[in-house]
């Protein structure tokens, strides 16, 4: 339950961000049978599939260090099935959005890491 938490205070943290940045946010939790985007937006005319990863510990290491090759593979997967069930035809991306919060569950760091799969 706490994780879920810290997750769901991270998305909005990222969503708040991302539209800072200019960031269009088109889904938020998408799901289909390979598992779940947190965020689709468009950057100007690029689709972007963003995982956002939160942590207010570093016991567990860096937020990004938490995508695997599989978690990848999925995200993958979910980008094209979503490109195609929505008939998209535009140039897409993976980004990772890293979140480490202080004590106070205030953001202390965001990191921005863009297209993941190259």
């Amino acid at each position: 339950m706490w994780n879920q938490k810290i997750g769901k205070l991270g998305e909005q943290l990222a969503v708040n961000f991302l539209k800072e940045a200019g960031i269009e946010i088109v889904a938020r939790n998408f799901r289909n049978d390979y598992g779940e985007v947190d965020i689709i937006g468009l950057d100007k005319s690029d689709m972007v599939f963003f995982e956002v990863k939160t942590r207010c510990t570093d016991a567990f290491g860096y937020p990004e260090l938490a995508i695997t090759d599989r978690k990848l593979s999925r995200m993958i997967n979910s980008a094209m099935d979503y490109i195609q069930a929505f008939e998209q035809t535009v140039d897409w991306r993976i980004d990772v959005i890293a979140i480490n919060l202080n004590k106070e569950k205030k953001t202390s760091q965001i990191e921005w890491i863009k297209n993941v799969t190259e």
